[in-house]
Formats: C-alpha cells, structure tokens, sequence
C-alpha cells in the first residue's frame, strides 16, 4: 500500500512540475534494484521529462539498464 501511495505521489508532482514549465523536468534515477525503474526509463521516450543522470553503486546492474535503454554511463 505505501508503495502504491509513493508512485501516486511521484507521478502527482511529476505532473505538476511539468504543466508549470515549458521546459522538460530534469530528474534524477537514485537505486535501479527496484522494478519501478523500468516504467521510469520507459516513459522518458514520451518526452515529458528528462533523465539527467542516476545513482546505483551496483556498476553492473548500471550497465544492464545503460545496454537496455540506450544510455551511457
């Protein structure tokens, strides 16, 4: 249930940020151990936001979502 509650918040603000800019909203990625990431990655292609960059000291599982979308590290 609080995770529930945590992506309803997440996407809320999200979504305020970006109706108030005309501007993509910069956000960062902090721990890719979690499956959320996925739905993440996979809307930035809708052109909402913008991943400025992430945090994951795991350098493989870094490299396995880098070789997956297409980013680099």
């Amino acid at each position: 249930m609080r995770f529930k509650l945590l992506i309803l918040n997440f996407t809320l603000l999200l979504s305020c940020l970006i109706n108030a800019q005309n501007e993509k909203v910069k956000i960062g990625v902090i721990g890719l151990t979690h499956t959320h990431v996925h739905w993440i990655f996979g809307s930035e292609k809708n052109g909402d936001f913008k991943i400025a960059g992430i945090v994951e000291p795991n350098r493989d599982l870094a490299q396995q979502y880098a070789n997956q979308y297409g980013f680099p590290l």
